[in-house]
């Protein structure tokens, strides 16, 4: 009876080891520079764990590669690839964005209404906003609004310092 159980707990622990750590030769097959995953947590340990904020762990893991215009790593189980060349940064948000638009969101942000903007919407949502977007964004429009934004600036200031 002993046996079985132990071979039950056996097999269960191994599958998933498997399946936690299956795609962790992703980027070692597609030749991308890449840090070792850690099990489970992949390269955002200290992001899981709230050590670090998301911006902060992508740095971390891109000073390891300073001179990799790309750079592979693993959100858990997953590979993410990080664009670490200003130039590619570029292409990638402006003439290539549409291919880049989907960002892993999850099924039911769409029905929260503080994710219906311009960073949560994907593929076509995401070009109607920014086409109807782009328009207030015009170096005219800045100009002008740049005596508000100081004005603001300056209450915001007051207000800490009270």
């Amino acid at each position: 009876m002993w046996y079985v159980l132990a071979a039950v707990v056996t097999v269960l622990g191994l599958l998933i080891h498997y399946l936690t750590t299956r795609k962790y030769d992703y980027w070692k097959k597609k030749n991308v520079p890449h840090l070792k995953p850690k099990f489970f947590f992949g390269n955002y340990e200290n992001l899981m764990t709230l050590r670090l904020n998301f911006g902060s762990q992508v740095q971390k893991i891109c000073q390891h590669f300073p001179d990799a215009p790309l750079v592979g790593a693993y959100f858990g189980t997953e590979p993410v690839l990080i664009v670490n060349d200003p130039e590619m940064v570029k292409l990638v948000t402006t003439k290539d964005f549409y291919y880049f638009s989907y960002r892993e969101i999850a099924d039911h942000v769409y029905k929260e209404g503080l994710t219906k903007n311009l960073f949560h919407s994907v593929g076509d949502d995401w070009k109607v906003l920014r086409q109807n977007l782009t328009p207030m964004f015009s170096s005219a429009k800045m100009k002008s609004m740049f005596t508000l934004i100081k004005n603001c600036s300056l209450t915001l200031e007051r207000v800490l310092d009270e």
